[in-house]
Order: structure tokens, then C-alpha cells, then sequence
């Protein structure tokens, strides 16, 4: 079965998009969002370690990303904690 997940654009028309694909996201402490499509490329433990070499070599303090990505499961219509 199909799901795709109805969201709010953010935009003043109050149109919504449809997502028909799983992606993980990464947030930081501040208002960044950064998705990534799941293409089959990366498993938990590369993700994870991405993050980790980011925020220790490539970010300053102000723009840390959470320790932990999110998934999108287009299966489940939800967003879930990538542990």
C-alpha cells in the first residue's frame, strides 16, 4: 500500500505538498533543516557518524546538529527518532 503524507508548505496560499519518498532529517539547535533522501546509500551508523564528524569538525558551536537524525517512513505517514 501507498502512502504519501499531506504537509503544510509554509506558504500564505495554504497549498500542501505530498511526499512520496522516505528522507532523513537533521536539525540544528538554531532554525536549520537539512533533508536527505533515502536512496539506499546510507545505513544508521554512516548517518549517524556524518553528524558526529560534522559537529566535531565542520560546524562552529552555534550550528550543531542534533546528535541523532530523524526518518521519514513514507510506510508509516510519521516522522521517527533515527537512534
Amino acid at each position: 500500500m501507498k502512502v504519501s503524507r499531506s504537509v503544510w508548505n509554509g506558504g500564505k496560499d495554504g497549498k500542501y505538498i505530498k511526499i512520496h519518498l522516505f528522507f532523513y532529517v537533521f536539525r540544528s539547535y538554531l532554525s536549520l533543516l537539512i533533508i536527505l533522501p533515502d536512496d539506499g546509500t546510507f545505513d544508521k551508523q554512516t548517518i549517524n557518524k556524518m553528524i558526529l564528524d560534522a559537529n566535531s569538525t565542520v560546524l562552529k558551536d552555534e550550528q550543531v546538529l542534533s546528535d541523532n537524525a530523524y526518518y521519514y517512513s513514507r510506510e508509516y505517514s510519521r516522522l521517527l527518532y533515527f537512534e
